[in-house]
């Protein structure tokens, strides 16, 4: 079974309203992503998504839409990330974005914070700003539009979305 990383990304980037070019603010891209979802499901993101989730258990169709939503992309993220592991081939290597300006330890050690959920809600917050100050370097590629994926899903509080992602990243990496 072939995969494609470039129609997987467009899956996901579709799912979360990204709509973006290269010297696009991260923040606008973001903030303008979330108002499209909002739009499409009629909902307000306010807090996390889970959290959404958990207050409209009856009261919403539009926050499960979108959940149901985000798992499919997330599934087939998960699925890519799989074969990539089993091939040993992400098809791209973070070597080709100078591993985002980070040296090798300082990145590996952000992942480690986003993969594991007691790290990640210590550390969350602090990797952030410096991703995001990472992209304004890096040209048009799969690892900036997965940065930029990662970015979106801890923007919207779903940090299962964060880690796989960041497991795929991980894997291009080291």
């Amino acid at each position: 079974m072939e995969l494609s990383l470039n129609n997987t990304l467009i899956s996901v980037e579709t799912a979360l309203s990204l709509d973006y070019g290269i010297n696009d603010d991260i923040d606008d891209v973001i903030a303008n992503a979330k108002s499209a979802i909002e739009r499409k499901y009629g909902i307000e993101l306010t807090t996390d998504v889970i959290t959404l989730q958990n207050e409209a258990a009856i009261s919403s169709n539009g926050i499960h839409m979108f959940m149901q939503d985000l798992r499919g992309v997330l599934s087939q993220l998960a699925l890519y990330t799989c074969c990539a592991v089993f091939d040993h081939n992400p098809m791209f290597s973070l070597d080709s974005v100078n591993y985002f300006g980070f040296d090798k330890s300082t990145l590996l050690t952000y992942f480690r914070y986003l993969l594991d959920r007691k790290l990640y809600e210590k550390n969350h917050e602090a990797i952030v700003d410096p991703f995001k100050a990472a992209l304004a370097n890096i040209p048009y590629s799969e690892p900036r539009r997965l940065l930029v994926v990662l970015l979106m899903f801890e923007a919207l509080g779903f940090p299962e979305g964060t880690a796989i992602t960041t497991q795929l990243l991980l894997i291009g990496g080291f």
